[in-house]
């Protein structure tokens, strides 16, 4: 239910200018140059082979970025970040010519280091939607713990990050709602991970 209901709200933000309608269909007005830093607490939804691993949703997730704009419209710029996910259950597990068998309890640190580009598409001083793309790299941690074994995976992942978002301004700050689709290829023993943040920050205009 409360995974439910923080879903129904952060979509519900982000369609808020689309039903304003006309009233916010002025152009875009900010400056070439002009820089934003932006600060997020986000929430993670485990997909495909993370959730295999762990289904639980991640609680805790913190980003940074800095954007800035090469033309009126368009952003280049990076994002750092952390998120964790955690799960503990009981399980079978097969570690070589080993069965494990107990309550596991299984984490995922995962720390993004992001080239990004972004296109905004309306206007500065009212709500404003962008769209784009993050690559670069993740450096996960992948724990396994049963009773006293342990096995822990620590490699640099490459990956992409397609992202949507709105941002609502007040004064010289915005409050910004984003939907971050993550993807890291695999590395080392570890195969491809994949979840959804949604998020939600406060911007420097």
């Amino acid at each position: 239910m409360k995974r439910t209901i923080l879903v129904t709200a952060l979509v519900g933000l982000l369609l808020l200018p689309v039903l304003n309608g006309p009233a916010h269909a002025q152009r875009h007005v900010s400056y070439v140059g002009d820089n934003l830093w932006l600060g997020s607490y986000s929430v993670g939804f485990p997909m495909g082979d993370t959730k295999d691993y762990i289904g639980q949703t991640s609680w805790l997730g913190f980003a940074i970025e800095g954007r800035h704009f090469t033309t009126p419209n368009l952003t280049l710029g990076f994002l750092s970040g952390w998120t964790t996910f955690n799960d503990k259950s009981y399980r079978l597990t097969e570690e070589g010519t080993m069965t494990l068998s107990g309550v596991q309890a299984r984490y995922l640190n995962i720390f993004p280091l992001l080239a990004n580009v972004f296109y905004y598409l309306g206007d500065r001083d009212s709500a404003n939607f962008y769209f784009g793309l993050g690559a670069g790299t993740y450096w996960i941690e992948q724990r396994t713990e049963v009773g006293l074994w342990a096995a822990t995976e620590n490699n640099w992942h490459l990956g992409l990050a397609p992202e949507i978002g709105v941002a609502f301004p007040r004064g010289r700050t915005s409050i910004v709602v984003s939907a971050r689709y993550n993807y890291a290829f695999s590395a080392g023993n570890v195969g491809k991970e994949s979840w959804l943040s949604l998020g939600i920050g406060f911007q420097l205009n």
